[in-house]
């Protein structure tokens, strides 16, 4: 049990504090409202898979768990004829109402819900740092205020939050409502540890908070009922002590009477968890045929337990936190942004899914303000010998233990991390910090170094590795790709072009599937938002000779890994440029997509951007263009001439 401080004393402009939340909540809800609408600031759109949940609420007013099988596709659980989802039901709980309100807008609440979530989610870590603050008797007025704005721009633009945030898709909706959960569920236990509220509301507002974090990710809702067990057994500790001075004769024995009082005064703050247990219960059996099966991995499309050492394997305990916490070279770029996430590194490790790598980046480069305050804080509960804090934090510790475990690897789940590193930081808040000039500018530099980092990485994802018109929008990727100057410009030329692809070539080798000349094929190529009405396609171990035109000067072309290579994550090649008697004109370093494994073993971190080429002839009658693979094999290794010409007349060099 904690000793808490007196109250502080009232100080002048006792609105201050409101004003800077809604400044700074300001701030964070328009970043939040562009991002997860793409820039367009409309909130009714589709968003992927998101319509499932739709479904899933028109079936749930029926009590059937299942869901039209159109909505969830291959990510849906087939179980005797029917099509189920392994995601938490809360996001179609939420859609019910909304549907009743506007029944137009049905599968198109994706936005919606996110950012309500994300709402919720400030809210509650605004509150929480708020009278943490306050109970801080060493910080002066003006230091709180300041601190309370970092660390809550650092929550809403420096965290994993923003990422989930970033788009309304099925994947991240049911993680950010059960991130939104915890904050709150964190409140509430800390609220009633430090006496913030009366015992009652703080144990109703933690059981709340439960219970949706149960109904929308099980792995956030578990730890936080042990926290509510907690709370529960540290009440009745507290209200009745097992001694003989508060046991009483009774008719048949003895019995505890402030015992049994503390029983009766739990009823009504933990029901609403029961009944949300009790609705999970129930969702479990109508899937599983079992309440006690949270998911089934024999009815979905691959199954940990046959092809991957287990779901949960503490063997990827070390891969995993060197993804989510450790540091990587891959997550830094020589030009705009700087940063970037890093295709997940566990090559050469069996008990991972390889069909599918996604991409994180280190919560110590993107939240090092999260990451120290949780260093910082952890000492003070052990300290203080807070024995109910130090239980809530193994609690969410076996949180992070299981989600080390699991069998996939994404930024995403990175929030399964945070409200374990969110409990010490808000006892260094009110507890362990104190106020100097050195200190507050260490906390002003994380914080604001974490909305760059955490901003530019959750940009490079929807420009780099998000598939266009299925993750996010063509067009929005296409403005970013711009801002980003991913596709080079094609410099003008005087003089006439002669297209590539209109050509017949001389000689032709391949080893998988031939080159395709669009010209000649009347298609167009694509490479997220662009667009190339003259491409040659080219998988890798192809070479080709082209007849030069007469009065070609140069040949020109931007390479590039094709889109169809940087969707199969697995492509690393070269390209060559050949004169007569094989006099090499032109050679690539090496284009990779993120995660490939290359000859030496290692695995590409990034995504090779597209390269411009000017090649000078010097009078070559002909030309053989070379897509090769790097060493590695040549899975996947689609390469692509976008716009290849002969330049006619002028003069030209080298680029």
């Amino acid at each position: 049990m904690t000793a808490t401080s007196p109250p502080v004393p009232a100080e002048p402009r006792p609105y201050r504090r409101l004003i800077l939340f809604v400044s700074a909540l300001a701030v964070i809800g328009i970043v939040h409202v562009y991002l997860v609408s793409y820039g367009t600031w409309q909130l009714i759109g589709p968003e992927l898979r998101s319509s499932a949940y739709d479904s899933l609420g028109d079936h749930l007013l029926r009590f059937d768990a299942s869901l039209d099988p159109d909505t969830v596709n291959w990510e849906g659980l087939d179980i005797n004829g029917k099509k189920y989802m392994y995601w938490g039901p809360f996001p179609a709980i939420v859609r019910i109402p909304l549907n009743l309100i506007w029944k137009d807008a049905w599968g198109k609440w994706g936005r919606v819900g996110s950012l309500l979530a994300s709402l919720l989610c400030l809210a509650g870590f605004a509150l929480t740092i708020h009278r943490a603050l306050e109970d801080n008797r060493n910080l002066s007025r003006a230091a709180r205020d300041v601190l309370f704005v970092l660390l809550f721009l650092g929550w809403g633009l420096g965290s994993p939050l923003l990422y989930l945030v970033s788009t309304g898709r099925i994947y991240h909706e049911a993680i950010t409502w059960a991130l939104a959960a915890s904050t709150w569920a964190l409140y509430g236990a800390i609220a009633y540890l430090r006496s913030w509220l009366p015992p009652g509301r703080a144990l109703l507002i933690t059981s709340t908070a439960a219970g949706i974090s149960l109904l929308s990710r099980v792995t956030f809702g578990v730890p936080v009922y042990g926290i509510l067990a907690i709370l529960a057994a540290t009440h009745l500790l507290r209200q009745a002590p097992f001694s003989r001075q508060t046991l009483v004769r009774a008719n048949h024995g003895w019995r505890a009477n402030h015992g049994w009082r503390a029983v009766r005064f739990l009823i009504l703050p933990l029901l609403p968890a029961v009944v949300m247990l009790a609705y999970q219960a129930w969702y479990n059996y109508d899937r599983f045929g079992s309440i006690k099966t949270f998911m089934d991995y024999k009815y979905c499309y691959l199954n940990p337990d046959e092809t991957m050492e287990g779901v949960l394997n503490f063997k990827r305990i070390p891969v995993l936190f060197q993804n989510y916490l450790g540091f990587r070279t891959a997550y830094f770029l020589p030009d705009p942004p700087y940063f970037q996430m890093a295709t997940a590194d566990y090559h050469r490790k069996p008990f991972f899914n390889h069909s599918w790598i996604e991409q994180t980046v280190s919560l110590s480069l993107v939240s090092p303000w999260l990451v120290l305050g949780a260093a910082l804080g952890t000492p003070i509960l052990f300290r203080r010998r807070n024995w109910p804090a130090l239980l809530m934090s193994l609690s969410l510790l076996s949180q992070v233990v299981l989600i080390l475990s699991f069998w996939s690897a994404s930024h995403r789940y990175s929030a399964e991390i945070v409200p374990w590193l969110a409990l010490p930081l808000i006892y260094l808040v009110a507890e362990g910090m104190r106020f100097s000039v050195p200190r507050a500018a260490l906390w002003g530099v994380l914080s604001l170094g974490s909305i760059f980092t955490t901003v530019s990485s959750t940009l490079t994802w929807h420009a780099f590795y998000a598939a266009p018109d299925v993750d996010v929008p063509r067009d929005w990727q296409g403005r970013l790709m711009g801002a980003f100057r991913v596709m080079p410009e094609i410099p003008a030329w005087e003089g006439a072009r002669v297209y590539a692809d209109t050509l017949d070539p001389l000689k032709l080798s391949h080893s998988f599937s031939a080159p395709q000349f669009l010209a000649k094929s009347g298609e167009e190529a694509t490479f997220g938002p662009y667009r190339f009405e003259h491409a040659i396609l080219a998988h890798a171990r192809t070479q080709f000779t082209l007849e030069v035109p007469a009065g070609a000067v140069a040949f020109e072309s931007i390479v590039s890994i094709a889109e169809s290579g940087q969707r199969c994550q697995k492509a690393s090649l070269r390209f060559r440029i050949l004169g007569e008697g094989n006099r090499e004109l032109f050679a690539s370093g090496l284009f990779t997509c993120g995660g490939a494994v290359l000859r030496d073993g290692s695995v590409a971190g990034r995504t090779s951007k597209p390269l411009y080429i000017r090649v000078p002839l010097h009078g070559e009658k002909q030309l053989t263009l070379l897509v090769d693979e790097a060493g590695n094999g040549h899975d996947c290794d689609h390469g692509a001439f976008y716009s290849p010409a002969f330049l006619i007349g002028g003069a030209t060099d080298s680029r």
